[in-house]
């Protein structure tokens, strides 16, 4: 059973410093939040591997992607 208040900042903890390799993907958790068990690009493939690893005692989140962000475009100033 998961325990919010020791999942959420050891799973915080990991995602500091694993998120590029884990944005867009599904994850599964231990239940403590402090190990990845797998990925996977659809929660249909991550339960299919976790199913064949013989696990049920996971939890299973998205990580966002990488935000891409568009700055706007700065007018170059004309030559006099």
């Amino acid at each position: 059973m998961v325990e919010n208040d020791i999942f959420i900042p050891n799973s915080a903890r990991y995602l500091a410093e694993h998120y590029m390799e884990l944005a867009g993907k599904h994850v599964a958790w231990s239940f403590d939040g402090k190990t990845v068990f797998a990925t996977a690009p659809s929660l249909a493939e991550l339960y299919a591997t976790m199913t064949d690893a013989g696990r049920e005692d996971y939890v299973t989140d998205f990580i966002d992607p990488v935000p891409v962000v568009v700055a706007p475009a700065i007018p170059m100033s004309r030559a006099s």
